[in-house]
């Protein structure tokens, strides 16, 4: 099996990221773990200096998809032949044979892998990469509660063992250095959300293959600092900027922005009432 480096984004939430550095720290089948702060305001540059074990870069605030590039170029350039954990911080994982059974599921045609995902008290897998068709129809607002999660996951016998998916969980993941350079990494142009569906279509092009591998999980608290301190408002319209980018960036959509921004204006009514509210 391939080198396992990992790569952890920090922002503001350096307990969270020095627990998962405990956690794997005497880990067999980890060779290097990079954390990349991604220009933090409290004090967690100083409190990760302190962390033993691990190598440190410093970025700019310029997104998650940004630290991601900066920590897996810095281990591509550096062992060449190399599988890459992106991670965030808020994750606990159980035991080290986790990596094992995802190290190995990558080969020739499979690039991506990920584990289930416990969250919340739910688990996440991986869904469907839609057309923009398809996601036209999960945007439309109020009706697309009743058949949104039919359009973009698979049915839930789908999930057994060793699964594809289009689309891996993008709060912890595996994917070949070498598939990653090829692809030039993650698009830096959205700052948050849709990294996922951006790589299944750089995948897709490249006839590579992602996996879910439903018998191993991870827990993920979903208690970093954009959970925390980011409003539910501001959320919604970072979400919306990098949708409007990757429905017309990858899924070429064109006339159909105007319907894109329509229903964006109308479900956002709803996260201001409650944002007066409070």
């Amino acid at each position: 099996m391939n080198k396992v480096g990992i790569v952890i984004v920090n922002y503001n939430d350096y307990k969270n990221t020095i627990n998962l550095v405990d956690q794997i720290y005497t880990y067999n089948n980890i060779d290097e773990i990079v954390v990349v702060d991604s220009k933090s305001t409290d004090n967690s540059v100083e409190e990760l200096k302190k962390v033993k074990g691990i190598t440190l870069l410093e970025t700019t605030n310029d997104g998650y998809s940004h630290a991601l590039n900066v920590g897996s170029r810095y281990l591509v350039d550096k062992y060449k032949d190399i599988n890459i954990i992106e991670s965030n911080s808020d994750i606990a994982i159980k035991n080290e044979k986790v990596i094992d059974e995802l190290n190995k599921i990558i080969d020739d045609t499979t690039k991506v892998v990920m584990p289930a995902v416990h969250e919340n008290g739910s688990i996440k897998y991986g869904w469907r990469n839609r057309n923009k068709y398809i996601d036209l129809l999960n945007n439309i607002p109020f009706i697309n509660r009743f058949y949104r999660d039919k359009l973009i996951y698979y049915k839930k016998d789908y999930y057994k063992g060793i699964v594809n998916v289009d689309c891996i969980y993008g709060c912890f993941f595996m994917i070949n250095g070498e598939t990653l350079k090829e692809i030039d990494y993650f698009d830096e142009n959205v700052f948050l959300y849709f990294e996922e569906d951006i790589l299944a279509k750089k995948l897709k092009n490249k006839n590579y293959l992602s996996k879910c591998n439903c018998n191993v999980y991870i827990d993920h608290m979903h208690n970093a600092t954009i959970g925390n301190n980011v409003s539910n408002l501001n959320k919604y319209k970072i979400h919306a900027k990098s949708k409007f980018y990757y429905e017309k960036t990858y899924n070429k959509a064109r006339l159909s922005m105007l319907l894109f921004k329509l229903f964006y204006l109308i479900n956002l009514i709803p996260y201001k009432i409650k944002a007066k509210k409070k």
